[in-house]
């Protein structure tokens, strides 16, 4: 199954993210063989993305995330940092991805269109 993180980003890479980053939510990147999960731009460091699961339902893939956000009193770089997830993907892009919460993603406006998908996928 699709799925596996990318731990190290090139040039290439980074040049394709740099239109997407700032937005929160998620693109295809079908050239580059890469499906992006952006947390959009925060004003400090302690954000993260992780990959928590990647399933198959009747619809297609579905993609599960973990949201990392720095508790209040975390002490944090004080810079805009993008918060990304990056998976290496080939095929039909995955049909839904959510937190471990069931917040659903959005496709990112700054590439295709949005896409609204209805419902959760997990239980809250």
């Amino acid at each position: 199954m699709n799925g596996k993180v990318i731990q190290e980003y090139s040039q290439e890479i980074l040049q394709a993210m740099d239109g997407y980053k700032s937005g929160r939510g998620t693109h295809y990147f079908k050239d580059l063989g890469i499906f992006a999960v952006f947390m959009g731009e925060r004003s400090t460091g302690g954000y993260s993305l992780e990959l928590a699961g990647v399933a198959a339902d009747h619809e297609g893939a579905v993609i599960c995330v973990q949201e990392d956000i720095p508790g209040p009193d975390a002490i944090v770089t004080q810079a805009f940092t993008y918060p990304m997830l990056l998976l290496e993907w080939t095929g039909e892009p995955p049909v839904r991805v959510c937190t471990k919460e069931g917040e659903l993603f959005q496709e990112n406006p700054g590439g295709a269109p949005r896409v609204d998908f209805p419902g959760g996928f997990f239980e809250r």
